[in-house]
């Protein structure tokens, strides 16, 4: 197939797409996807979706860059695949996921971020700004990117949209939830807690005072699970009730 990785300091679609395979055959097969994607809509754009794309994977790919406030993931930081057998489809392959669970540039330490919106990587989505001196590099606050080549027309889709929003609901009453995350977050501390004291004994830092600050950071996790869940479960509602 063909692989492509997203790089965001270039220009265009074919500058921010590197080709890792295939690379004399050009970039024509995503050219015209996203041709196709901008020159549709409603009905007839989904029809398109569901033909080009794996819809399942690309909703899951979504539904979890919102539960983990992955604003650096809808427009960058993964893999567009293109399976070119007979009936292939594209789909995306996630990497670089240190900016997540309430982390950006110039984040609170305690890291206490919860409302990346649910209109995030949507096309048509407007920058938000919080004070005249917290712009980002894109217009917005410094999380604030514009919608992707595939997120925005995917998560405009009405269809596609519809979709997207029952299955983020699915997995922060199943999956994203204090009860199934706060094990896993424990093993996490269990694991690193050895680890980060023998680091900084190694740096001739205060151990206790690296651990102390280990386990602010551990708690932030499940601050973040309570609390964004919290507020995606009242947006959700609140776009529900809206219809």
């Amino acid at each position: 197939g063909n692989l492509y990785k997203i790089i965001w300091y270039e220009n265009g679609l074919v500058g921010q797409h590197e080709k890792q395979t295939n690379p004399r055959n050009g970039h024509q097969d995503l050219v015209k996807l996203v041709e196709g994607l901008n020159q549709l809509s409603g009905e007839a754009q989904w029809d398109f979706i569901r033909e080009h794309f794996d819809v399942d994977r690309m909703i899951d790919e979504y539904a979890v860059n919102m539960c983990i406030q992955d604003w650096d993931g809808f427009w960058n930081n993964y893999y567009a695949y293109h399976d070119l057998r007979p009936g292939g489809k594209w789909e995306v392959i996630p990497w670089d996921k240190d900016k997540t669970w309430g982390d950006f540039d110039g984040v609170s330490r305690t890291y206490d971020w919860y409302e990346l919106p649910l209109t995030f990587a949507m096309k048509g989505n407007r920058p938000v700004k919080h004070s005249m001196f917290d712009f980002g590099p894109f217009g917005g606050v410094s999380w604030w990117r514009p919608p992707g080549y595939f997120s925005g027309p995917l998560l405009a889709n009405p269809e596609f949209r519809r979709r997207f929003l029952a299955r983020l609901r699915e997995l922060c009453e199943t999956v994203f939830t204090p009860e199934k995350m706060t094990p896993v977050i424990q093993a996490l501390e269990s694991r690193l807690e050895g680890e980060v004291r023998f680091l900084a004994e190694s740096r001739g830092q205060d151990p206790t005072a690296a651990l102390r600050e280990f386990r602010r950071d551990i708690q932030s996790f499940h601050n973040q699970v309570t609390h964004r869940r919290e507020f995606l479960l009242k947006e959700l509602d609140a776009e529900q009730k809206a219809k």
